[in-house]
């Protein structure tokens, strides 16, 4: 019949639900990949947080080292170098222009060198670093240059200059030179052993004097926090040696 307007065809309830279910599926694809990405921000931030904590505890005990030689020639560059058990876990902060160690007290005890990641972020003596939300301890490993430094078995584990083979402490040789000079390195001196050639190249003494255990050190920054997957760290490290004089 002219002019009759033609009948629309409706949507069934089985197209409805198809189509409800495609929105749902792509709008649920959308949220994950926003909180995916979100989360991702939030770990990035967090992590390069924490790098910049690292990196200022180095610099404040490179820090404590300059001041001490600075004040006094004759004191020990670095307190912690002057013999091998004071090697361990320090905590660090700045009082006014003067930076500080300080043995870290885990568990009642200051001896502690093989902690859980849960035992570093308790620390008692541990100051709070906060930002933003994010809460994190920090704490300073002193050990000998040749020490391993971790157990890749064992990751929720954080070690300070222990042994791989004994898992005691790691024992990098006596600080002092003897009368003549020392001419031969120490069993597990590290640090002697890497510069022996070089030092026997450009000595012209005929007496080979080396450079004695404790003059160089490795500095690690371990800064520890939490999130939903758990305690996560972050581990910056550098050497530190005997700029002012070879003897301690």
């Amino acid at each position: 019949m002219e002019g009759t307007v033609p009948r629309r065809r409706a949507f069934t309830l089985l197209e409805v639900l198809i189509a409800v279910g495609v929105l749902f599926i792509v709008g649920s694809a959308v949220l994950s990949l926003s909180n995916t990405l979100i989360q991702g921000t939030v770990s990035t931030a967090d992590t390069t947080v924490t790098n910049l904590w690292a990196t200022e505890a180095l610099e404040l005990v490179t820090k404590n080292r300059d001041d001490r030689t600075n004040a006094d020639a004759n004191q020990a560059w670095l307190q912690q170098a002057e013999d091998f058990s004071d090697y361990g876990w320090y905590t660090v902060r700045l009082n006014g222009s003067e930076a500080s160690l300080q043995k870290a007290t885990i568990n009642g005890s200051s001896q502690l060198l093989n902690i859980t990641k849960a035992q570093a972020f308790a620390a008692e003596n541990n100051n709070l670093l906060t930002s933003e939300g994010l809460s994190a301890r920090r704490l300073i490993c002193i050990e000998a240059v040749g020490v391993p430094s971790s157990v890749p078995s064992d990751p929720d584990r954080l070690r300070c200059n222990m042994d791989r083979i004994s898992n005691g402490r790691y024992n990098d040789g006596a600080r002092s030179v003897p009368q003549g000079g020392l001419t031969q390195c120490r069993p597990n001196d590290r640090y002697c052993q890497m510069t022996q050639l070089s030092l026997n190249r450009n000595n012209a003494d005929p007496e080979e004097v080396l450079i004695p255990a404790g003059s160089a050190v490795k500095v690690r920054a371990v800064v520890v926090w939490q999130n939903q997957y758990g305690y996560q760290t972050t581990d910056v490290g550098t050497m530190l040696t005997n700029w002012r004089s070879v003897g301690q």
